[in-house]
């Protein structure tokens, strides 16, 4: 079994130790596969080995000591999936810092790295361990890993870890990593919140600028309409004017100037009981021909034949004298001129008749 660690990787872990100031840990994310390997020798023609390489691709370094078990080293499987979440199936093992200390798995490690054998269903699960040891006078500081694999006889068994592209390269090609992640995948990882608050931001800015046009939209169409206000608002001012300082309208007797043709032809209004209202005539005919005097005649039975007979005959020549006379110019154009109806009920003439 061999394994490998990213560069960036392996620097990463390296960096949050070094600037740490307490020992804390975290799970490695990878993967685990198979190589074919063939060898040609002189006795055998030629012979395949399956070699089983545990790639490290990221680390999820935990928030501080003791965050999924507790002192008895009892693994709290709740605690875990929160830490983990959607990356539990991508976990190969686990790692952990400590200061001058040896290198070595302590009794509390072993029983954690069993319980995560069975909880997470990994049976190839490795821990990686980082020292940082520095002499009493702080002249020299040494920072050691080692990567176990811990089985049923031995916890201690040791694999080696290699790093592409670190060590003497004048004799070796540059290697290509076979990790899926890059720097770019490395950064939107590392960045991901950042990336979150800036979308969350560009959708803010969108909806203030949203805002900031239905605003001025609003505010333009109340100018809009103030100016049309302000437009309006003398015409009717005008027209009011124009209404209050317009004379009233004439009234009946003024309507028709006196020498007009149709004047003539009006009748004159006339109230009942009034001045100017003709009394009837005694003596003239009720309508029917009779006259009032014959009707009181006839009521006391009294009626002289010859007497009526000289009345009748000379109020028609009376009437007949009136008829043939035509009325003068003045008398008529003051019968046709309509009077004029006062508050009071009556009607008088127009001043001058």
């Amino acid at each position: 079994m061999a394994a490998s660690i990213s560069g960036y990787t392996f620097s990463s872990v390296c960096y949050h130790s070094a600037n740490s100031n307490s020992d804390h840990e975290g799970f490695l994310l990878g993967e685990v596969r198979q190589e074919e390997t063939l060898s040609i020798s002189d006795s055998h023609i030629g012979s395949s080995e399956f070699l089983t390489v545990i790639e490290v691709h990221n680390h999820e370094p935990c928030t501080q000591l003791f965050s999924f078990y507790d002192y008895a080293g009892t693994v709290n499987e709740e605690k875990l999936n929160r830490i983990l979440k959607d990356r539990r199936k991508n976990i190969i093992g686990w790692y952990r810092f400590r200061r001058n200390t040896q290198q070595q798995m302590s009794f509390r490690e072993q029983v954690i790295h069993k319980q995560l054998t069975n909880i997470l269903g990994i049976p190839d699960l490795v821990f990686l361990l980082f020292s940082f040891i520095s002499t009493a006078n702080n002249s020299t500081h040494a920072l050691e890993y080692v990567l176990f694999r811990p089985s049923r006889n031995r916890y201690n068994q040791r694999i080696s870890l290699s790093i592409p592209n670190l060590g003497n390269t004048s004799q070796q090609e540059y290697k290509v990593s076979s990790v899926p992640n890059t720097s770019k995948n490395y950064a939107s990882a590392v960045c991901c919140e950042v990336d979150q608050s800036e979308r969350v931001r560009e959708k803010i800015q969108e909806e203030v600028n949203k805002l900031k046009e239905e605003i001025a939209l609003r505010k333009r169409t109340a100018e809009e309409e103030k100016g049309r206000v302000e437009l309006s608002a003398p015409t009717v001012e005008s027209s009011l004017e124009r209404a209050l300082n317009s004379s009233p309208p004439p009234i009946y007797s003024t309507t028709l100037p006196p020498d007009s043709p149709s004047a003539i032809l009006l009748p004159r209004p006339q109230a009942v009981g009034s001045p100017g209202h003709p009394t009837p005539i005694s003596g003239l005919g009720n309508g029917d021909g009779s006259s009032s005097d014959s009707l009181n005649r006839q009521a006391t039975g009294q009626e002289d034949h010859d007497d009526d007979d000289d009345d009748n005959s000379s109020e028609y020549e009376n009437l007949v004298s009136e008829q043939m006379q035509p009325p003068s110019l003045t008398e008529t154009i003051t019968l046709g001129r309509p009077a004029t109806l006062w508050p009071d009920g009556d009607a008088h003439s127009p001043p001058g008749s």
